[in-house]
């Protein structure tokens, strides 16, 4: 009789310890379920703080425009243009006119005939590039020209520079250097007295032409263009009248 018991007690010991290991089982399985969890709320944040750094993005890009008005045949329109494309000289001033042709612009399919630059101060001195190509009949196209520089449109030996090969196309590579046939067609200015106006008339060998006019707002580029070709040119300072 005390075997049996003995037996029974034995018997229930060993049944109470596995019953014991599977609630540990189940506890570590909680454990590890609860970890998971866990994880998976770290990569939710990390997704939501993705989506707040896109949205500061777009809205910079929104920022980057500036509103132009142009004025055609008794009509009016604003416009939204890129910063990229216009430099006025003031941010708070508004700006009208029309902006260039971007892509549409004239690229330089046949090389460039001419180039006149005209920076018009008005109580100062003014400046006038005139430049000319020509070509030489050879193998390799080989440009070379003249400069002339001052205030007026008559060409004053002492006022002009030949151009050696490697300085004409040093300039003529400045059209695709500052992308300018984006500027084709400018016209903008701002309302304001007492300011500069810029003029830019490039003619190529195909009779095509760019103008560009600009009185205190000028194409993105275009005076980072005219210092370099300045000191391309390095001009000795010309008597004006």
């Amino acid at each position: 009789m005390k075997k049996r018991r003995m037996i029974a007690l034995l018997a229930l010991s060993l049944l109470l310890g596995l019953e014991g290991c599977g609630s540990k089982s189940d506890v570590a399985s909680s454990n590890e379920v609860s970890t998971a969890a866990a994880s998976t709320v770290e990569v939710s944040t990390t997704e939501v703080s993705t989506t707040e750094v896109s949205t500061t993005e777009a809205s910079t890009v929104e920022t980057s425009t500036v509103e132009v008005t142009t004025v055609g045949d008794n009509t009016e329109a604003t416009t939204q243009v890129n910063l990229s494309e216009v430099d006025p000289v003031y941010d708070d001033v508004p700006i009208e006119g029309t902006p260039g042709a971007g892509d549409a612009g004239v690229k330089n399919e046949s090389g460039i005939r001419s180039i006149v630059c005209v920076e018009d101060a008005m109580f100062w001195k003014n400046t006038r590039y005139a430049i000319t190509f020509s070509e030489q009949a050879t193998a390799e196209r080989i440009i070379t020209g003249r400069v002339h520089f001052g205030d007026t449109e008559t060409f004053d030996e002492k006022n002009t520079l030949q151009l050696n090969p490697e300085t004409a196309a040093k300039i003529e590579a400045l059209y695709e250097k500052y992308q300018m046939w984006r500027w084709d067609g400018f016209d903008m200015f701002i309302q304001v007295t007492d300011g500069v106006t810029m003029n830019l008339t490039i003619e190529f060998n195909d009779g095509k032409k760019l103008n560009v006019k600009g009185y205190m707002v000028y194409p993105r580029g275009f005076k980072e263009f005219y210092a370099e070709l300045e000191e391309i040119l390095d001009f000795p300072e010309a008597e004006t009248e």
